[in-house]
């Protein structure tokens, strides 16, 4: 949301708005992750709150906890007979806020474009947006690779720790004659459990 007063507190749902309209979803925030909420929708409601240009802001901040949920009621593209209510998650304002500022810098720049009919100035500001988001939408697929590849290692991991502890227990009393007492094979299997079960608690994510 543009007003500042929004992006001072705790949570947020990365809408940026003029009026009643959406200008923006921030990148990465609840509303641009739905995909559900778009730049030119009109906020009617915010849960059982009528939206108007006084009470927006207020409204979509809530209670300000980060995790706590909003329905957020639209009509699309501002058509009327197009109405949609998106559920959203608020979350850290802290993890969205840079993204936020430089919307607002690429839109005030686009601002004094259109003020001096400077169309080509307009045209790149938001051909620089584009590519932004194409940058910062990358990067968010490149983290959800990274966290899926280190997710199946780790349950790779606990299959092969579920079929050495098998292995483990499957030992005999006394290996080789009196090389190994009863207690010493269960002191063995005692330590590797444990060292693996550290390797596992530090491995996940």
């Amino acid at each position: 949301v543009t007003k500042e007063s929004e992006f001072s507190t705790r949570a947020t749902v990365g809408i940026m708005i003029k009026g009643l309209t959406v200008d923006n979803t921030v990148v990465g925030g609840p509303a641009y992750n739905s995909k559900d909420i778009e730049k030119g929708d009109v906020i009617l409601k915010v849960d059982e709150d009528e939206a108007t240009q006084d009470n927006i802001f207020q409204i979509l901040i809530g209670d300000d906890n980060p995790g706590s949920t909003v329905e957020i009621t639209v009509a699309k593209g501002g058509n009327q007979d197009a109405v949609a209510t998106v559920k959203l998650t608020r979350m850290a304002t802290s993890e969205i806020q840079d993204r936020r500022k430089m919307f607002e810098y690429f839109n005030s720049i686009k601002e004094r474009a259109i003020a001096d009919r400077d169309g080509f100035a307009s045209s790149k500001v938001d051909e620089t947006i584009r590519l932004w988001t194409n940058m910062w939408e990358a990067d968010i697929a490149w983290e959800q690779a990274m966290t899926s590849n280190v997710q199946a290692m780790v349950e790779a991991c606990r299959g092969w720790v579920q079929e050495l502890m098998g292995e483990l227990a499957a030992l005999p009393d006394h290996l080789g004659g009196d090389s190994f007492t009863r207690a010493q094979v269960d002191e063995l299997r005692r330590l590797h459990e444990n060292e693996l079960e550290e390797v596992l608690e530090g491995t996940v994510p």
